[in-house]
């Protein structure tokens, strides 16, 4: 899997208005799919597309829509206890979701530093409430 963008070159680059309805519609159906594999327990591979796919976004409310729906997705697999087990295939979900979670956060971190006020004020939020879990 690539290494997320750095946020910094996000952030100095002017936002353009772009296809922001096709890309919200697409946030949301990432999410309903990664939902559907947590409560199924089925492959969580799309996580990474989505990953890749919020790192690309350019308009701030669509980003917004897409940490989100991020930080509901990797609750969820927290408290459904995905990779839960001492079996091997559990350890290595358990080792996938958190190198996935870590990029996350680098992302989040990165938007600390956007010069759009309400990424700053959304990646904190994330941030410490995922520290909590």
């Amino acid at each position: 899997m690539p290494e997320p963008p750095s946020p910094l070159r996000l952030s100095v680059k002017k936002r353009k208005i772009s296809k922001g309805n096709d890309d919200q519609s697409s946030v949301s159906q990432f999410e309903v799919k990664i939902m559907d594999a947590v409560s199924q327990n089925a492959s969580l591979n799309p996580l990474a597309d989505f990953l890749d796919f919020t790192y690309t976004l350019h308009e701030p409310q669509v980003i917004l829509k897409a940490i989100y729906a991020l930080h509901r997705i990797f609750l969820a697999i927290i408290t459904q206890g995905v990779g839960r087990g001492s079996s091997e295939k559990a350890k290595i979900v358990r080792q996938w979701t958190s190198e996935r979670q870590n990029d996350f956060s680098v992302f989040l971190f990165g938007l600390l530093k956007d010069e759009e006020a309400i990424l700053k004020v959304c990646a904190r939020f994330i941030l410490i409430t995922d520290r909590l879990y």
